[in-house]
């Protein structure tokens, strides 16, 4: 069984109102929910149990497959790799990033490079968390990053942050081009 988590929790301020009667993974790019798109590419590339933490926003074509080697590498020694990120250029919305990456390892220093709400994690760390606990994915998973527990690649194809209203347009003029 492989499994994936879609981390959608982001409460979609910037694109209000479009998100004050609907939730950010269910505004429509190129006819089709935003989560859609990524549950649909998870199931393609061998996913076949998900879970979604709600609220999501991006579109990508990044393809999924690549995955699996990371996810079975964190599976046979998590003690050694618990994560796996997916990091993509700067958008100019973001012109700082949140991390870096050297030699295959994600870093907090270096050339920076953003989070793109793409990654693997072995389920043992989201253990140590109370269930009701609310939680932002950073900082906590800074700690795994300060150990060298964290291995990530930088992803350059499509890929879209849908946190505003002209994102969105920007998004959806795009896919029907």
């Amino acid at each position: 069984m492989r499994q994936a988590m879609i981390l959608a929790a982001g409460r979609g301020e910037r694109l209000r109102p479009l998100t004050d009667n609907l939730p950010k993974p269910l505004l429509v790019a190129g006819g089709r929910p935003l989560i859609e798109w990524q549950v649909e590419r998870l199931a393609r590339a061998g996913f076949d149990r998900l879970v979604v933490n709600h609220s999501g926003d991006i579109h990508t074509d990044f393809d999924y497959a690549r995955l699996r080697p990371r996810a079975e590498a964190i599976a046979r020694d998590n003690a050694r790799h618990v994560a796996h990120f997916v990091l993509v250029d700067n958008p100019p919305w973001h012109a700082l990033g949140d991390m870096g990456l050297s030699e295959g390892f994600v870093t907090r220093g270096g050339p920076r490079l953003t989070y793109g709400n793409i990654s693997v994690f072995h389920p043992g760390p989201f253990r140590e968390i109370v269930p009701g606990t609310a939680l932002r994915l950073f900082p906590w998973a800074y700690r795994f990053v300060d150990e060298g527990r964290v291995t990530g690649e930088r992803y350059s194809g499509p890929w879209d942050n849908v946190g505003t209203a002209d994102q969105l347009a920007a998004l959806q003029k795009r896919i029907v081009s």
